[in-house]
């Protein structure tokens, strides 16, 4: 395992080539379920990255997508890629405006190239819910021929008309041998929806020279190999903020909550912080703690890893007065999906798992136990493992040897709900009835530059640290990783009971499959209408290992 990310380390000092010589590009292809939207409705999205002649990439493991109007990012996310693959969800502000937004992807190695390398796209937004909807009669353009490949293999459905709250199944047929990925959705087709190409806007980004590369002067921005790779400033609180120079302190990421999750950063001369995580996924409280040998009280302040946009006017949106009726129709469906199946919409899949996978030495429920109002007590009675030294006037958590024949003369790491504890005095006095558990891990650690012998692992009831005084070398923030896995919902209606349910489902996309599984040549996805009637368009989209995208479509009714 050492070897392997000194590898990785040592390939992040050069520009990242292939085995030719030529340095590698990235390109980002971008899918959603709609073209038009509805402020407060919900966006699912595909991302494939590509190189630059198309082909799917491994390189880089963590996309970003924002929503920009001219000003300003609206929305910001991360999507976690599995071989170049990834897929997302995020719900539209129900402030948002109505006007026209630039929809963006990219991957942290391709701010190298500049923005014109970006996967970029209009996406229109209407909102039903503020200053109601003005109409123009001002006509839409003719609505131009998608552009997309032909169909190149068999797409069906089990019937061409549907009844509501019913099962139907999708089959394609003569799918290419070499397919990377392939996604297939269905979704309302109605006056609201806009002609769009994602294939188009992705071979754009392909085509595009890197204008804005980066000035020799800037910093090499590295691919993320293994996970989001977290920055930021060495600084000094109490010399107006000055960032730190020719000082390499031990600085620590923590993120709290269960498990331990631990990474070391790397500090060059210029007080610039670098950690590099693997499996943060979803919304988290995190804690930078930086181990000074001098005691001074430094902190680390963590930059955005979005990237800078060069922000420009966007073509104001025409709002027809013929939408009117499809305008009323979907937003009363929107109100009454997040009415009723709102807590259903969004369910997480299963998390990650920690990247520490030790067992502890031994583990004690503190319920299980005779409990003491001091943390002295509690160490002294029953915690075999640990014993508090005092050192220069100082207490120190330390652990016992393998060798059980004695404690170890240096520190353990000491952990609250996950924080780094720099100063082992604070948990000396931190109240032991607060604790559930606590866990011992025997034998050294190394986490990059920092070495402890052992470790003590401090978890509360709620794993929200009540009462611990928080060091000026701590900084909690906020911090939200690429999405966990997401699960698209849909109500099953096996039996008459559940179809004759006074529950009302007013889904407008009955179907969004990201990722299909293919049996040799073709596929099977099964579909449930819901209580909209209407047309609805059966879309798979795909791309080969050769880098050629395919794409069908069909309609289908609900009666």
């Amino acid at each position: 395992m050492k070897t392997k990310y000194l590898l990785i380390r040592l390939l992040c000092l050069l520009p990242v080539a292939d085995l030719t010589g030529q340095e590698l590009n990235e390109r980002i292809y971008l899918q959603t379920d709609k073209t038009l939207y509805l402020a407060g409705e919900t966006v699912w999205l595909k991302a494939v990255a590509t190189d630059a002649s198309g082909r799917p990439s491994d390189l880089s493991k963590v996309a970003y997508v924002e929503v920009l109007d001219d000003a300003s990012a609206q929305v910001q996310l991360k999507l976690a890629l599995e071989k170049g693959v990834g897929e997302g969800v995020f719900i539209l502000p129900v402030g948002l405006p109505t006007g026209n937004y630039l929809l963006t992807a990219y991957t942290r190695y391709m701010q190298n190239d500049g923005e014109s390398t970006y996967f970029r796209q209009l996406l229109p937004v209407v909102n039903t819910f503020i200053e109601g909807v003005r109409t123009t009669d001002v006509p839409t353009a003719p609505p131009q021929p998608d552009g997309m490949p032909s169909n190149t293999f068999a797409l069906h459905t089990d019937r061409a008309v549907y009844p509501a709250r019913a099962t139907g199944t999708i089959r394609l047929n003569g799918l290419p041998d070499d397919l990377h990925t392939l996604s297939v959705s269905v979704v309302g087709y109605d006056s609201l929806s806009v002609t769009t190409n994602h294939i188009v806007r992705w071979h754009e980004s392909l085509d595009a020279d890197a204008t804005q590369r980066r000035p020799d002067n800037s910093p090499y921005i590295l691919p993320e190999y293994e996970g989001p790779i977290i920055t930021g400033k060495l600084v000094d609180p109490t010399a107006d903020e000055s960032p730190i120079v020719n000082l390499k302190p031990i600085v620590l990421l923590g993120a709290i909550g269960d498990g331990i999750r631990l990474f070391n950063a790397e500090v060059d001369n210029d007080g610039n912080v670098v950690f590099y995580t693997r499996r943060l996924t979803g919304m988290r409280e995190m804690a930078t703690v930086v181990l000074s040998p001098s005691g001074q009280a430094y902190r680390v302040d963590v930059h955005s890893p979005f990237a800078h946009h060069t922000f420009r006017p966007l073509p104001t949106p025409v709002v027809l007065p013929q939408w009117n009726d499809c305008l009323l129709q979907r937003s009363v469906a929107l109100q009454i999906m997040q009415t009723y199946m709102g807590d259903s919409l969004l369910l997480s899949g299963k998390p990650e798992p920690s990247p520490f996978r030790r067992t502890p030495t031994w583990c004690y429920p503190l319920d299980e136990y005779t409990r003491f109002t001091t943390m002295a007590e509690v160490i002294t009675e029953f915690v075999i493992g640990l014993r508090f030294r005092q050192t220069n006037g100082k207490r120190m958590l330390t652990t016992l040897t393998e060798d059980r024949t004695g404690f170890a003369s240096e520190p353990a790491l000491v952990l609250v709900d996950g924080i780094p504890i720099a100063d082992h005095e604070a948990i000396y006095r931190y109240n032991p009835l607060l604790v559930k558990e606590i866990e011992v891990y025997q034998g050294r650690f190394v986490f990059g530059g920092a070495v402890f012998e052992g470790i003590a692992s401090f978890k509360t009831y709620n794993l929200d640290y009540p009462g611990l005084e928080i060091a000026p070398t701590t900084q909690l923030f906020d911090y939200e990783g690429p999405q966990a896995s997401r699960r698209f919902y849909a109500p099953a209606y096996t039996d008459e009971k559940q179809r004759a349910s006074r529950l009302p489902d007013y889904r407008h996309t009955l179907l969004w499959a990201p990722q299909v599984t293919i049996n040799g040549r073709s596929a099977r996805v099964d579909f449930i209408t819901s209580d909209l009637k209407g047309d609805f368009v059966v879309k798979a989209e795909g791309l080969t290992r050769a880098g050629v995208p395919v794409y069908a479509s069909l309609r289908i009714k609900v009666e």
